[in-house]
């Protein structure tokens, strides 16, 4: 008779090995969350609009030649295709609000941190946001169509919204706060994929192991030869 294997020990080995081939590190939070590629937004050689950078919370309301200006802020993000749509139209408003003394600027939102984007309450692309004697203006509570026209006599007069303060820039404390909170909820987000991913590949191990010993591994019964009596 032939010794037949340990199907126990079997399935462990196929587990092992199935770990050893399929690595379920990839599925981080970063990639889970990974926005659509970015498409070109192509920005005018002659363009009047200012381009702001990272630090551009500090260039209007901190710097002396920021805060005492009055500034027509586009936040943009370059895959979105109202943003891109509304290039052309940002030019002429800066062109048309050059002689009104309104700086007329934009900003890649996408590049932002998560905290600054809710102080300056940026919830959609584009945001379109005036800063006037310390308040902010958003375009979008004037619930009216972005045509140029618009555009323009919002910067100008923009009764129709109730402004709200500008946010001051968060403290050293805040700012380490809200990044160890972004670290933990990453980490969490990994471990629960990771958990589900191990589920996965050991519950697959487990059956195709079982499989690969009944199948292949385990000999089929012998058949007894029948003696016959003289």
């Amino acid at each position: 008779t032939g010794v037949q294997p340990n199907m126990m020990n079997i399935s462990i080995f196929v587990v092992l090995l199935t770990f050893l081939l399929i690595n379920p590190s990839h599925l981080t939070a970063e990639e889970q969350e990974q926005p659509p590629p970015p498409e070109e937004y192509i920005i005018p050689p002659d363009s009047e609009v200012i381009n702001l950078d990272s630090n551009w919370a500090t260039t209007i309301t901190q710097e002396e030649e920021g805060r005492d200006n009055v500034w027509y802020i586009k936040f943009y993000a370059p895959w979105c295709k109202y943003c891109k749509s509304l290039v052309k139209d940002w030019e002429e408003v800066a062109k048309q609000l050059k002689s009104s003394n309104i700086k007329t600027a934009r900003v890649d939102a996408s590049k932002m941190d998560h905290t600054i984007l809710s102080q300056w309450h940026i919830e959609s692309y584009p945001t379109l946001l005036l800063l006037k004697d310390g308040n902010i203006y958003n375009f979008a509570e004037a619930d009216i169509d972005n045509d140029l026209e618009n555009l323009v006599s919002f910067a100008k007069n923009p009764t129709q919204v109730t402004p709200y303060p500008i946010p001051t820039p968060p403290t050293f404390l805040e700012v380490m706060l809200k990044y160890i909170e972004q670290i933990v909820n990453d980490t969490y987000l990994i471990i629960v994929h990771k958990i589900v991913a191990v589920i996965i590949v050991a519950l697959f191990a487990f059956v195709v192991g079982n499989l690969f010993a009944i199948f292949v591994l385990v000999p089929s019964p012998r058949k007894k030869s029948k003696v016959k009596s003289e």
